[in-house]
């Protein structure tokens, strides 16, 4: 069996391991998670977590990137809405307002497409970049929220040790894959500045947001589909 003291570690506490084909995660807090070929996720929680506390978080999160990594797309840290019938997304450290820009424009009359993992494909018919659409679910912290004129208080936590909380939506989202027309870097600072970098260039501005990139020692093999 797998245990903590056998494990890779990344930054944030995550414990891991890998084979050929699959990544074994686990939380101190939640339990453990296999993913498996692109297939299979395999669950082992903490005995003490209930099914009204099932945890989300790495499900919805992490794990079900790491099953999308082993299908072949490229999955992203970030948040995304549909303008113009086509999708931005919104990358950034922690902190630095992906959740929270996407939420803002959400109140604005714009469908959230995700909020966390941006799976995307590249349509070799069409030569576009495509992202699917998510769940129908924001995560934010209770300032923002407040912010944005939702109150903390009606809103489920992500995690009884968070702060953060679960925004459920009814309409203002969409359940349909869009071409991305941009991507954007979220960086905090003194004043608005917006910087455009095209071709090569990007690419390390993406590749720190490759959820995937995590796990530097560990990255399951893609399977053919």
């Amino acid at each position: 069996l797998l245990t903590p003291e056998k494990l890779n570690r990344t930054d944030d506490g995550v414990y891991y391991a890998y084979d050929d084909h699959s990544l074994f995660l686990h939380w101190e807090i939640i339990g453990s998670y296999l993913v498996s070929s692109g297939k299979e996720i395999v669950m082992d929680l903490l005995p003490q977590l209930d099914d009204q506390e099932l945890p989300t978080v790495p499900l919805l999160g992490t794990v079900m990137a790491t099953l999308l990594f082993q299908k072949g797309l490229t999955v992203l840290h970030g948040s995304s809405v549909v303008v113009n019938d086509k999708a931005l997304i919104f990358l950034g450290e922690k902190g630095q307002g992906k959740s929270t820009m996407a939420a803002a424009l959400n109140n604005a009359g714009y469908p959230l497409l995700s909020d966390d993992v941006c799976a995307i494909t590249f349509d070799k018919e069409t030569s576009r970049s495509i992202i699917y659409p998510s769940f129908p679910k924001m995560k934010l912290w209770p300032d923002a929220m407040e912010h944005l004129d939702y109150r903390p208080d009606q809103h489920k936590r992500v995690h009884e040790q968070f702060e953060k909380r679960n925004i459920l939506l009814e309409n203002d989202y969409s359940d349909k894959s869009h071409e991305i027309a941009g991507i954007f870097v979220l960086k905090t600072g003194p004043e608005l500045n917006l910087q455009q970098e095209k071709g090569h260039i990007s690419i390390p501005y993406l590749l720190s947001h490759c959820i995937m990139n995590r796990f530097p020692d560990s990255q399951p093999q893609t399977v053919s589909q």
